[in-house]
């Protein structure tokens, strides 16, 4: 009864996820206990003989920083190299993450595994200033422990816990945990109730609240009595699972409910179309006031759906006919379910329990096409693409060929239902992301064979082949993909100059054209203009030195410096460091002579043409070191 009333709270989306360090515990991260010791494993022997290892952890880790006489540096170095360094497994992280039901993770874990998990989606907190970036619509992680990017943040020692404990419950963080608490259910999941500071943290909100809360949940394996006993007096109720068997026991609940939660409002539509469309659906509903009505089901970019369905019809029917003619003859139409049809249909897609009779108001079949792989050539340019393939529907009066370039999607329907030649027509489209230059360079190099009208060549198979002239000419098209053939190899020149790859990338526009040029001129050497002066901060300069500095004024020989630079430039979400800098300031002139003859250190220096100029060096500068 207990994981049945949980498991109906996460279906209205009213669950909040209280997660400790057992729930990282498989993907290799330590407890409380292990990660105590690990911590000790930092220290001297020296210094080990003067702590317990089996002492808490709050009480250990103050221990620590008193040795290192108030310095938390080896701590917070240890706690990134535990947390910080790759998670054996993210299984579960990744099964919750396929439950879109949460918006709402409070945790004590210092790992990224929530982070990782929910990418672009989670909103991490925790600090008060970032509490007004609360996003309904993102899954937001309170990291109430602290995270490691900012090391004041850890809360780890007893004197963090008690400072902790003394802040405000009316300032932001504290109220957005109260609220969390008072207001929705509280799942608790990797902890053991042994852990006494979450305890802590739930029993100062549960005082602060009184009654006015909701129920909560401990879910753990194999709990003992005492535990259970403990939790009860806590009003926790105790579900005995693991967080593995938890987490598939609950998809296999929402799977069998989400439609009827669907209908009866008990989670929103963005919650019911992501929860769909990772079982690879889509899904149209229409808002019928107290409920929400599938208007449409299909699989996801086209894709086929797998499921089982059972439905009446009469024989002789236009349906019957229309039913005998979409298997018989071939079609690549929809064959869409009558009125009457769809009055005794059931259907289970995808695992998902569909509901049935009367309660879809369009169901649709589409046939599954012959796959065929093919080479494509135009020999007169020695142009070509290998291992592709076709999906064919093949009917009595006309064929329709589908095939997939890379990004490109490529469609050719030929019809014979009119006498004498038959007659075709094509389509393309291009998917929103680009994949990898490779793939591009030959899709581009497609596009302008194809729109110049050139010959190609289509082998089937080792023997057959058919010869066929491309049927449409466009200049405009062909000038297009010389665009894209020339940004492609530019491209190719920048992974080659820095040993990156582009992959995932969305198509150029003329900002990206404007980088892209930039950090070629950048590849092949080229000048650009720093401005008519710049300063250089040296050591004391001897008097030597300072009189041939002085000479510059007169001199028509260019300053030359190679130095190290920090410029990183970006090109498609590739970080492509240049190591490396040359300036030329031509008949420079050193404006601070007096300066310098007095200790400065800051030599100015400007070009008296008015320009200083500067190009970048793939190469680092290397260091010159002194012997002493």
């Amino acid at each position: 009864m207990e994981q049945k009333n949980l498991f109906e709270a996460i279906r209205k989306e009213d669950v909040v996820i209280f997660a400790g360090a057992g729930f990282s515990r498989y993907a290799g991260y330590p407890l409380g206990g292990e990660l105590g010791k690990l911590l000790v494993d930092k220290l001297g022997p020296d210094e080990r003989s003067k702590v317990s290892v089996s002492a808490p952890l709050d009480y250990l880790a103050e221990e620590i920083i008193r040795i290192k006489h108030g310095s938390r540096d080896i701590i917070n170095q240890a706690l990134k190299d535990i947390y910080w360094a790759p998670a054996q497994s993210t299984a579960d992280h990744d099964l919750l993450v396929s439950i879109p039901h949460f918006r709402t993770i409070i945790t004590t874990n210092y790992d990224r595994l929530f982070e990782d998990a929910y990418k672009d989606d989670a909103l991490l907190i925790f600090k008060e200033t970032e509490v007004s970036s609360w996003d309904d619509k993102r899954v937001n992680i309170l990291k109430i422990h602290g995270d490691l990017s900012d090391e004041s943040s850890i809360i780890l020692t007893r004197e963090d816990y008690s400072r902790f404990y003394r802040q405000d419950y009316s300032s932001p963080f504290w109220a957005t945990i109260i609220k969390a608490i008072a207001t929705k259910t509280i799942l608790f999941l990797g902890y053991g109730y042994e852990d006494p500071n979450v305890w802590s943290i739930f029993q100062h909100v549960y005082d602060y609240l009184g009654d006015n809360r909701k129920p909560a949940y401990f879910v753990s394996p194999a709990a003992s009595d005492e535990k259970i006993q403990f939790l009860n007096s806590k009003g926790i109720h105790y579900i005995s699972h693991t967080g593995e068997t938890f987490l598939n026991a609950l998809l296999a609940d929402i799977k069998e409910h989400i439609f009827e939660d669907m209908r009866n409002k008990w989670l929103s539509p963005e919650t019911f179309r992501k929860f769909t469309s990772r079982q690879r659906l889509a899904i149209s509903l229409k808002d019928a006031g107290e409920s929400y009505q599938v208007q449409s089901i299909e699989g996801k970019d086209g894709e086929p759906m797998h499921g089982n369905m059972k439905f009446k019809h009469a024989s002789d029917s236009d349906f019957d006919k229309r039913f005998q003619a979409f298997f018989e003859q071939g079609q690549t139409a929809e064959l869409v379910f009558g009125e009457t049809e769809l009055a005794t249909f059931r259907m289970d897609v995808e695992g998902l329990k569909l509901f049935g009779e009367g309660e879809l108001g369009k169901v649709s079949l589409i046939k599954t096409p012959k796959i065929i792989p093919f080479d494509l050539v135009f020999s007169a340019d020695g142009f070509e693409m290998r291992n592709l393939t076709a999906q064919i529907y093949t009917g009595k009066k006309s064929i329709n060929i589908r095939t997939k370039l890379h990004t490109l999607s490529f469609q050719l329907t030929i019809d014979f239902s009119n006498q004498g030649d038959p007659d075709a027509n094509w389509s393309m489209e291009h998917d929103a992301i680009y994949r990898n230059v490779n793939e591009e360079l030959e899709v581009h190099g497609f596009l302008k064979h194809f729109f110049s009208q050139k010959v190609a060549t289509i082998y089937l198979g080792k023997d057959n082949k058919f010869v066929k002239q491309c049927p449409t000419y466009d200049e405009q098209r062909i000038k297009d993909a010389e665009t894209h053939l020339n940004y492609f190899i530019g491209l190719k020149n920048v992974e080659k100059a820095f040993g990156v790859r582009f992959t995932d990338f969305y198509p150029i526009d003329q900002d990206s054209v404007d980088d892209l040029n930039w950090i070629l001129h950048v590849i092949n050497g080229g000048r650009f203009e720093k401005g008519e002066s710049m300063e250089l901060t040296f050591g004391e300069l001897s008097t030597e030195t300072i009189a041939n500095l002085e000479k510059l004024k007169d001199s028509e020989a260019p300053m030359e410096l190679t130095m190290n630079s920090d410029l990183t430039m970006l090109l498609h979400n590739q970080r492509l460091p240049v190591p490396g800098a040359h300036t030329e300031i031509p008949f420079p002139e050193v404006t601070n002579i007096d300066e310098l003859r007095n200790g400065g250190k800051v030599l100015k220096v400007k070009s008296r043409t008015g320009t200083i100029y500067q190009r970048f060096l793939l190469d680092p500068f290397p260091s010159v070191i002194e012997d002493e």
